[in-house]
């Protein structure tokens, strides 16, 4: 009997949730978004609830297809950067530098 795979449940980051609220205050659903951000809904998806992170030209495009203010938009490249140094540290907490055989 096959054992049930194990997905680490997604923790979601200060930039997806500051992305999930812009995006309801401006009426878009993550469909909406994609499309003028040039993207597709899963990725926004994977964005918001922490399962993807974003590169800089994302975050650009997103905060243009959002209508963002300059100031809106570097607030939210600050957090992707945030985004990306800490999920960084976490993969590098988890290796235990053994490169052996097991």
């Amino acid at each position: 009997m096959a054992e049930p795979s194990f997905r680490p449940m997604a923790i979601p980051t200060r930039f997806g949730q500051r992305l999930r609220a812009w995006r309801k205050r401006r009426g878009l659903s993550q469909l909406d978004l994609a499309l003028a951000a040039v993207t597709t809904p899963r990725y926004v998806s994977f964005i918001e609830t922490g399962r993807s992170r974003p590169g800089r030209g994302v975050v650009l495009r997103i905060g243009d297809a959002l209508g963002l203010s300059l100031a809106d938009q570097n607030d939210l490249l600050a957090a992707a950067r945030k985004m990306a140094r800490s999920s960084t540290h976490a993969r590098c907490a988890g290796r235990s530098g053994w490169t052996g055989p097991l």
